[in-house]
């Protein structure tokens, strides 16, 4: 849940893929988290640790709190400024 645009959005994560949806989920929801878009674009790209959310009340877990810091961590790591095109 993202607090300051009110948008409920569900991830569906298997394996080796992670798939975002808008709105409630269709099943079973194994844990959840309540932030704000921005903090969770800058956990998305590196810049902010969810330990340290957590630890501040700026990131909120329930359920199982081991599959979001799975999620999280399974995220790759990536250079912002990569080539969309290479010759």
């Amino acid at each position: 849940v993202f607090t300051d645009t009110d948008e409920v959005m569900s991830i569906e994560v298997g394996p080796d893929t992670a798939f975002p949806r808008l709105g409630e989920p269709d099943m079973d929801v194994v844990a959840t988290f309540e932030t704000t878009r921005e903090i969770f674009n800058q956990i998305v790209i590196g810049q902010a640790s969810p330990a340290m959310l957590v630890m501040s009340g700026k990131l909120k877990i329930s359920g199982k709190r081991s599959a979001v810091s799975g999620f999280f961590d399974a995220l790759d790591e990536f250079d912002p400024n990569f080539n969309l095109v290479e010759p």
